[in-house]
C-alpha cells in the first residue's frame, strides 16, 4: 500500500515542547556546573537527575562554572584542520574554513553558543589544543 501524506496537522504544540525541553537541558547543564563547583560530587548529582553517577560523568564532565560571570565554561578543542580552524564543544564541530589565523576566545566563544543553541555572552570557554 503506498504512503499516501496527508494534509498538515498542527505541530505547533510538539516544537514548543521541543524548545521547553532545549531550555530544561540547558538550566540542568548550567546547574549542574554549579552545584559541582561548589563541591557537589557526581554521586549527588546523579541521585539527583535519577541516574547513574557514571552517566552523569560522561555527560556533563566538560562543563565548569565561572562563579565571577554566573555562567558555565565549556572545554572547547580548536584544532588546524584543511585550510581552516575546527572547533569542537560537547560532542558538536563547528569551523572556520579559510581562516588562516587561529580564533580568539571570543570567537571560540561565540561559535560554542551559537553550536549549543545559547544567548550571546552566556558562556565561557577554556580551550585545549
Amino acid at each position: 500500500m503506498p504512503y499516501v501524506r496527508r494534509p498538515s496537522a498542527d505541530t505547533s504544540r510538539l516544537a514548543d515542547l521541543a524548545r521547553h525541553r532545549d531550555d530544561l537541558d540547558r538550566r540542568i547543564t548550567d546547574e549542574v556546573a554549579r552545584l559541582r563547583h561548589e563541591g557537589a560530587s557526581w554521586l549527588d548529582v546523579a541521585e539527583a537527575l535519577g541516574t547513574h553517577r557514571q552517566n552523569a560523568h560522561q555527560k556533563y564532565r566538560n562543563v565548569g562554572w565561572d562563579p565571577e560571570a554566573e555562567r558555565p565554561v565549556f572545554h572547547a578543542m580548536v584544532s588546524q584542520v584543511d585550510g581552516g580552524w575546527a572547533i569542537r564543544v560537547e560532542g558538536i564541530s563547528t569551523s572556520r574554513d579559510n581562516s588562516k589565523t587561529k580564533p580568539s576566545i571570543e570567537e571560540v566563544e561565540r561559535s560554542v553558543e551559537e553550536a549549543l543553541g545559547r544567548p550571546p555572552g552566556s558562556v565561557g570557554v577554556i580551550i585545549a589544543t
